[in-house]
C-alpha cells in the first residue's frame, strides 16, 4: 500500500518490495529515507538499492526496545489471537492465562 510517500509491504522483503514498487511506479525519488524498528530490514533495503543511483538513508530506530521487553510474551500471544475481535485487556488475558 502506498499513501502520500508511505509504503507498507506486510510480511514481504522491504527491499525487494521497494524496488519493485519504484519499478512499477517509475517514480524517481531524490532520495530515500529507511526507518525501521529491526535492523536487518534496514540492511536489506540498503543492499537493494545499492546498485541504484538513489541516495539512501536508512537508520534502525530503538524507541520501544526496553518496552518491548518488559512484555509479557505469554499476554502479548494471547491478545494477538484476539488481534482482529474485540480488544484483550491485559487484566483479562491474565485471568484466561491462570485458568
Amino acid at each position: 500500500t502506498y499513501n502520500k510517500g508511505l509504503l507498507l509491504v506486510g510480511p514481504f522483503s522491504k527491499g525487494e518490495a521497494l524496488v519493485q514498487f519504484l519499478k512499477k511506479s517509475n517514480l524517481k525519488p531524490k532520495k530515500i529515507i529507511f526507518i525501521d524498528n529491526k535492523l536487518y530490514h534496514v540492511e536489506r533495503v540498503e543492499k537493494a538499492l545499492a546498485g541504484s543511483s538513489i541516495p539512501y538513508f536508512g537508520r534502525r530506530h530503538g524507541f520501544a526496545d526496553s518496552k518491548i521487553a518488559s512484555m509479557d510474551k505469554a499476554i502479548v500471544d494471547l491478545q494477538h489471537k484476539y488481534f482482529f475481535g474485540e480488544p484483550l485487556s491485559n487484566e483479562d488475558a491474565k485471568k484466561l492465562i491462570s485458568k
